[in-house]
């Protein structure tokens, strides 16, 4: 995933770490722009992608289950359907096969 998401032609570049307790931290740096980042936690999370109409990018986001309507998360964006298409299925794995750690146990 950071492979995809740190290609050089990309408008930002996109960074991810995965937690023992399913949390993916998600940083995105522009060209020229401080680096934005937050959390998601992939057992309440739907992740969507669209096409961006304004800039033909393909937008992934997490979206928070129950609450359609809500704006989601940002963790990718790209011009490439292909691309897109991979980081989509990526994220999918990655969420199904995430099982969090117990740290008290």
């Amino acid at each position: 995933m950071n492979g995809l998401g740190g290609k050089s032609q990309l408008p930002h570049r996109w960074r991810y770490e995965l937690s023992p307790s399913c949390v993916v931290g998600v940083e995105v740096r522009g060209r020229c722009a401080k680096a934005l980042s937050t959390a998601v936690w992939l057992s309440d999370a739907d992740i969507k992608l669209n096409l961006d109409a304004s800039d033909q990018t393909h937008d992934i986001n997490f979206c928070m289950e129950g609450y359609a309507n809500a704006p989601g998360i940002p963790i990718f964006e790209v011009g490439k359907w292909a691309d897109a298409l991979q980081m989509r299925s990526l994220w999918h794995h990655l969420k199904r096969s995430c099982q969090p750690i117990d740290l008290l146990h």
